[in-house]
């Protein structure tokens, strides 16, 4: 206001010396039009200043009496994809949205000026609901999202193959094949390749029992007994208990008329049960009926009979073994029971009814 104040009193003191002719140059009407147009023109100037700095004093105002929340600075805009932002349009700025700052009054014309200072102030708008308003208006545009590639999978006429790995096989189970490809080649009538299979079987397994009575077997047939003599006893030192090494030991060591021997063999290591092993008391009982042991041949043969009371092959051996122990009564009833049986060969039952005969006379 001093600056306002200072004009005024610049203004009255030109128009106090106005009518002197020593003050201002120029006389007459036209140095009196320079005047009062210089006059005018300090007056519009002075007025637009004035004009100026209401304006200027109502935005400071304006701006300190804005309660501005923090909650602002927190609101969560949309996010827009900066494709979909490049391609929008800049959107109308929304009602009550901060312009930018008006122009200096001093480039206004004076009639806008005026019309600006008798203008009411707004009411201010809080900026939150300004920046809400903003954020439902300008509705970012749904773009597609791409799906992420999917493995591609095998069709379904096409199965993923399997890929097995074989897994070795133990040496027990190496025995067990090449026991079956000896019981494949003595079939076919191969018996050195059979020889040969049971052999590597027993390399493999010494255990296999069925490789080594196979292999026994097949030499005592073809006539190499000491050969099977040898692998049945390599057997019995393997495994004393296997019944069938100690039968078929023993068989041929009373084809060689090693008969006490044979029969000790049989009693090495525990005696089977006649179900589990009938041959095993059968040849018992024949060994001891040709050492001249009767009471336990009779014995045997009994044993054999509660098994199997058809056997005609045990009445004919009960029979022999009752006759030669002197119990002459007790052999015939079992020569009976053996021709009775039907089970007995034509030589055999002829032999049965020759002793019956003597017997019966």
């Amino acid at each position: 206001m001093s600056l306002l104040n200072q004009m005024l009193k610049d203004l009255e003191k030109r128009q106090a010396t106005a009518g002197d002719p020593t003050g201002l140059p120029g006389t007459g009407a036209g140095a009196e039009r320079t005047r009062r147009f210089g006059v005018l023109l300090w007056v519009l100037l002075a007025l637009a200043l004035v004009l100026g700095g209401l304006v200027l004093w109502l935005s400071v105002g304006y701006w300190a009496d804005r309660d501005v929340p923090v909650a602002v600075e927190q609101v969560e805009l949309r996010k827009v994809p900066i494709s979909a932002t490049a391609e929008m349009a800049p959107a109308a700025e929304p009602a009550g949205a901060v312009s930018e700052p008006p122009a200096s009054p001093a480039a206004m014309e004076p009639e806008v000026a005026t019309a600006l200072a008798e203008t009411p102030a707004r009411e201010a708008v809080p900026a939150k609901e300004t920046v809400s308003s903003l954020s439902e208006s300008v509705e970012p545009p749904q773009l597609p999202v791409a799906a992420p590639p999917s493995p591609k999978t095998p069709a379904a006429s096409e199965p993923a193959a399997l890929v097995k790995t074989p897994r070795p096989l133990s040496p027990e189970e190496q025995a067990r094949v090449r026991f079956a490809e000896g019981e494949a080649a003595l079939k076919d009538g191969r018996l050195p390749e059979a020889e040969q299979a049971w052999r590597q079987a027993l390399r493999l397994d010494p255990a296999q029992h069925e490789s080594r009575e196979k292999l026994a077997a097949l030499l005592a047939g073809a006539g190499r007994r000491v050969e099977a003599e040898k692998v049945y006893a390599a057997g019995l030192e393997s495994d004393p208990a296997h019944s069938p090494f100690r039968r078929g030991y023993a068989r041929l060591l009373a084809e060689r008329e090693e008969l006490s021997t044979a029969r000790e063999v049989l009693r090495q290591g525990p005696v089977p049960t006649v179900a589990a092993d009938p041959d095993f008391h059968a040849l018992y009982a024949a060994l001891s009926q040709r050492l001249g042991d009767y009471a336990a041949a009779a014995a045997t043969y009994s044993l054999l009979l509660q098994h199997d009371p058809a056997s005609g092959v045990s009445w004919l051996g009960l029979g022999l073994a009752l006759e030669s122990d002197g119990r002459a009564p007790e052999a015939v009833e079992a020569y009976r029971q053996a021709i009775a049986s039907g089970s007995l060969q034509t030589d055999l039952l002829s032999y049965v009814r020759g002793r019956l005969d003597m017997l019966e006379r």
